[in-house]
């Protein structure tokens, strides 16, 4: 049976639908907190919360799947085809960047599907109780902190992971291992851009974190 040979089109496809995707997975807990859910008998949104978990822990999954289909389309058994070395090198480093996030998202959405109910109404009890040392004014302060905290970590993060995504280290001869031809004439270092990009992920990562811890912490003084 004939393999299908991906194009460079399709392996960058397949990267940003899985980076989408995990975009998707931190979001979705996020909203659980803040967006008025439909109440119904026996769920309230410490029981939305903890089933936004599995919901994170789904779409990590689904994003491991892509990118683990992506690399195994370019790691044909047998014979390959001409170019294919060029775009493992391509492709590879960066099929591997979002992994560690996708482990931490998979870890994080279990969890919170498991206790997120109870993760949440301890928090409830714990601001219920340190409520009023805080009252009035010092409250409201702390809204506006934790709201203003939300949205600049959030640009940051979407930022970064913009900066992640066009990063390109132009190769320096001699010196660069992994060197690949762009379409313009252009060399790339693959293995100096795919620290660049983990760089960037780590730090969009870390952003995105906050944004989220701000974003519940909001959500628990309300």
């Amino acid at each position: 049976m004939a393999v299908r040979e991906p194009t460079d089109k399709d392996l960058q496809q397949s990267l940003w639908l899985s980076w989408v995707i995990v975009g998707l997975a931190i979001v979705i807990p996020i909203m659980a907190l803040s967006i008025p859910f439909p109440r119904f008998d026996g769920l309230d949104r410490a029981g939305w919360f903890s089933r936004s978990g599995s919901v994170t822990t789904v779409f990590a999954i689904l994003a491991e799947v892509i990118l683990i289909r992506a690399k195994l389309s370019i790691t044909p058994l047998g014979f390959g085809w001409e170019g294919l070395q060029e775009q493992r090198d391509k492709f590879i480093p960066k099929f591997e960047g979002p992994e560690l996030l996708i482990l931490i998202l998979t870890v994080f959405g279990t969890l919170v599907w498991g206790y997120g109910d109870l993760l949440y109404k301890w928090s409830i009890t714990f601001v219920a109780a340190v409520g009023p040392v805080v009252e009035g004014h010092e409250l409201e302060k702390l809204k506006i902190s934790a709201t203003t905290v939300v949205w600049v970590c959030s640009v940051v993060s979407a930022i970064t992971w913009a900066k992640s995504a066009a990063a390109n280290v132009p190769a320096k001869l001699p010196g660069s291992q992994l060197i690949f031809q762009n379409e313009d004439g252009s060399q790339t270092d693959l293995i100096a851009t795919a620290k660049l990009q983990g760089k960037w992920n780590k730090i969009a990562a870390l952003f995105a974190s906050i944004a989220a811890l701000a974003q519940a912490i909001s959500v628990f003084l309300n």
